[in-house]
């Protein structure tokens, strides 16, 4: 029998806030992309190439050749973007009468957005401009999905995020340009008053810039477009300024070169060719890349003619070696030193100066020994007595040390036979 309490407990569901899906994204933005596939008429041009008029009206203005696309097929923006060009078409060529505009949309468009046109078009009695952009709008609502509108409005409120490749200036003429498109939307009631644009710009900047907003106290109501996007364009140059400082540090501790660093010149750069070998001359010792090749080097060739002329010496075995390495030093522990030689008058100067520091250094004692009985004899009544017996004896010491210096300057004279600077040397280095 199953016990009730060893069943799993089910994982408590996380909370998602659900945000509306763009019908027209942020980014990226949508542009007239090459169809190589035909229709279903067979047709290979997507294009149509016409030729407008700077000044409409006037037949001896300047004109301009423009190619536009033919509507067959594409996204809600692909669709604002053609209803834009076909405005532009109808006022460089001056075409004002509903006819002209219903020949120029069958130009203009193919495949099921034109039957859609055909048939809207077929329930009016009259050929009018207002006609023919409403059979229009019957062609949007086939492309839209239902309740566009509504889902745009939303994402332009609560659903944007400013992407990397943006800067804060290309997001807002990117959000004024969505907004505008509204009015290109099926059963549109409008744009987006100017502080709800404003709030939806503010709500795209990242939650630490939004706080610094709160502390300059700017808003969407009392603060003009220029504050927003001068205090917006200043935050995101401080934000890059920290990135790259601390991309530049973790490169340096990581041992890499930086981006910016200068960078070696083309010229010194070797070229290869296509089987990996450098296209110019090679030297065996030199490497590629150079202007010589083995038998032009002149360090080969003064090498050669050294053996050839060292006729005495048998040539070595060991081949000439192409490497920079230094010669290893010889190891001298298994050779044995030469003895050296010693004049007498620096046998004399080392004597003297050994039989000086070993004076010194009892002096030095003496001295010490004398100052720490003097320091034990403070406390005993007999002091005096002991403590002049110390006296003179560091006055002995004294005169001693310089009868022994003036004995050594007087010996300068005395000249030493060859055994004893011998006998005196083996003792000192014992």
């Amino acid at each position: 029998m199953t016990n009730a309490l060893s069943k799993p407990i089910p994982k408590k569901l996380k909370s998602v806030k659900a945000f509306a899906g763009p019908i027209i994204p942020l980014w990226p933005r949508a542009t007239w992309a090459p169809e190589d596939k035909e229709n279903l008429a067979g047709e290979k041009t997507r294009k149509v190439k016409l030729t407008l008029s700077t000044e409409p009206g006037n037949l001896n203005g300047k004109t301009l050749n423009k190619e536009f696309k033919i509507f067959r097929t594409g996204s809600p923006e692909e669709w604002i973007l053609w209803r834009r060009d076909f405005n532009e078409i109808c006022v460089g060529m001056a075409i004002f009468s509903g006819a002209n505009h219903n020949r120029m949309v069958r130009q203009l468009l193919s495949d099921e957005p034109l039957k859609e046109f055909e048939s809207k078009l077929a329930t009016f009695a009259t050929q009018t401009v207002a006609n023919c952009n409403t059979a229009l709008d019957a062609v949007a609502v086939q492309i839209f999905p239902n309740n566009a509108y509504a889902k745009q409005k939303k994402y332009l409120r609560q659903g944007m995020w400013k992407p990397k490749v943006l800067t804060i200036r290309n997001v807002y003429t990117r959000i004024c340009e969505l907004n505008q498109q509204l009015l290109s939307f099926p059963n549109q009631t409008g744009v987006l008053p100017e502080d709800e644009l404003k709030s939806a710009f503010i709500n795209i900047c990242l939650p630490d810039w939004q706080q610094e907003f709160l502390k300059t106290g700017i808003n969407e109501y009392s603060s003009t477009w220029e504050e927003i996007i001068s205090k917006a364009e200043a935050l995101e140059t401080a934000e890059q300024a920290i990135t790259e400082r601390v991309t530049v540090k973790r490169s340096l501790e990581e041992g890499e070169i930086p981006s910016d660093a200068p960078k070696p010149s083309s010229k010194k750069k070797a070229k290869k060719s296509g089987d990996g070998k450098s296209s110019g001359p090679y030297c065996k010792l030199h490497g590629a890349g150079q202007r010589h090749d083995t038998a032009g080097c002149m360090v080969i060739n003064a090498e050669i003619e050294k053996l050839i002329k060292d006729k005495g010496r048998k040539p070595s075995s060991k081949p000439f070696s192409t490497n920079n390495n230094p010669p290893q030093k010889s190891n001298w522990s298994d050779k044995k030193r030469p003895g050296a030689t010693y004049s007498t008058e620096q046998l004399k100067d080392v004597v003297r100066l050994t039989k000086k520091k070993t004076m010194e250094k009892a002096k030095a004692d003496f001295q010490a020994q004398l100052q720490d009985d003097i320091n034990a004899m403070e406390f005993n009544d007999s002091a005096s007595k002991d403590r002049d017996k110390m006296h003179e004896m560091e006055n002995f010491m004294n005169n001693l040390i310089n009868d022994d210096s003036n004995e050594s300057d007087s010996d300068d004279d005395t000249k030493l036979t060859q055994d004893e600077l011998d006998e005196l040397v083996g003792g000192l280095s014992e």
